[in-house]
């Protein structure tokens, strides 16, 4: 049977793959993305939602993929970290010239702009609704093998395809994974009772309130509690649990906040595979590590995979797949996201707000804040 050769084959179709297609695709190389999802629709009630530090932007633009995003991306020009028990907060505001500290897009709306512009390039073909069966090696190459029987051979795979990523388990490599007692709720609501400009990080005694703007008076809530109490709250009634939030956020009695989404729960939970690479064969984003559901992280991390690999190759574009690229990037890669998941699973879920470093790094009532140390920042807005 005769198999489509291509230089690259991209396995997931969520924005670590999609980046990845787009940004070999842009290069010239042939390249295919295989999803076991349809193409994606106009995206709708949107709960899962990524916020973009300067840094991500800057590496999202060296990809050219930025332009291609930036008209449904929101920028925000401020967070307001705030300490419940404490009753201390500080509002860290973008620097001059910046259009914002953070930029905020759905992740449907995310993954259906950058799967418009995978397919916008000539050497990218885009596969829908089919699944990985096999990933033998095969000399110097790897063959890909779908449900169906089709098959292809390819110099590099990108395994892109999520925690439970079939790729790395074709390949073999194993993943570390930490369970924690907490869940995470993601929601969104809408009202004027929030800022539209500022997100907020609000440290409770029981874990973080995130809210992120998202525009048009929209905001991604993403609410990290006892598994417990965080199931009462999604079984509650809307009324109920927006009455909680804006009790907890400190929101006066009559807020006008109206919960416009459906509400998803995930367990707490870090990962992080032992190795990142095999031969001809390459695990980013997801597939490779894994951390809370906080706005900022996975994008982040995911997005400087991309930028990573597209950097070592550029360097020697004959070499894009070889052994020693590729050991490059695990080096590069697993070292800063090891450090990344255990600073934020510190900071954010480990330590108590009142005796946290973020609490300690809060201004003091005589402090001067344009001289305070950013540290209060480093698990969300690292750049």
């Amino acid at each position: 049977m005769n198999e489509s050769v291509r230089d690259v084959v991209v396995v997931g179709g969520g924005p670590a793959g999609l980046a990845a297609a787009c940004a070999y695709g842009r290069a010239g190389f042939a390249t295919t993305l295989i999803d076991r999802r349809a193409a994606p629709e106009p995206a709708r009630d949107e709960t899962l939602v990524f916020a973009f530090t300067s840094a991500t932007r800057d590496r999202l633009i060296d990809l050219g993929l930025w332009a291609d995003v930036m008209e449904d991306v929101w920028p925000i020009s401020g967070v307001n970290l705030q300490d419940a028990i404490s009753c201390r907060a500080h509002v860290f505001r973008a620097r001059c010239g910046r259009a914002g500290l953070l930029y905020s897009i759905g992740y449907g709306e995310l993954r259906r702009r950058l799967t418009k512009l995978a397919a916008s390039f000539p050497t990218v073909e885009c596969i829908h609704g089919r699944r990985l069966a096999a990933l033998p090696l095969d000399g110097t190459a790897r063959r890909v093998v779908l449900d169906d029987g089709y098959a292809l051979r390819t110099q590099l795979v990108i395994g892109a395809d999520g925690r439970r990523s079939t790729v790395r388990e074709l390949a073999g490599l194993s993943s570390r994974a930490t369970d924690f007692a907490e869940t995470a709720l993601t929601f969104t609501v809408a009202g004027r009772s929030l800022a539209p400009d500022t997100a907020i990080e609000r440290l409770t005694p029981n874990g973080p309130i995130s809210i992120v703007p998202l525009g048009g008076c929209r905001f991604a809530v993403a609410w990290i509690d006892s598994t417990a109490r965080s199931q009462r709250r999604r079984t509650s009634t809307p009324a109920r649990l927006l009455a909680e939030l804006a009790g907890a956020l400190d929101l006066d009695s009559d807020h006008d906040l109206e919960l416009v989404s459906k509400i998803t729960a995930q367990k707490l939970s870090v990962a992080n595979a032992d190795r990142y690479v095999a031969p001809r064969l390459v695990l980013i984003g997801d597939a490779a590590h894994g951390g809370h559901p906080i706005p900022v992280q996975g994008a982040h991390m995911a997005v400087a995979d991309v930028h990573e690999l597209t950097t070592l190759r550029r360097v020697d574009r004959s070499r894009f797949a070889s052994a020693e690229t590729l050991a490059c990037f695990q080096r590069s890669r697993r070292l800063a996201n090891a450090a990344r998941l255990g600073l934020v699973d510190v900071l954010n879920r480990m330590f108590p707000p009142s005796v946290a470093p973020l609490a300690f790094a809060l201004p003091g009532p005589d402090a001067d804040a344009d001289r305070r140390p950013a540290l209060s920042l480093g698990a969300h807005v690292s750049p």
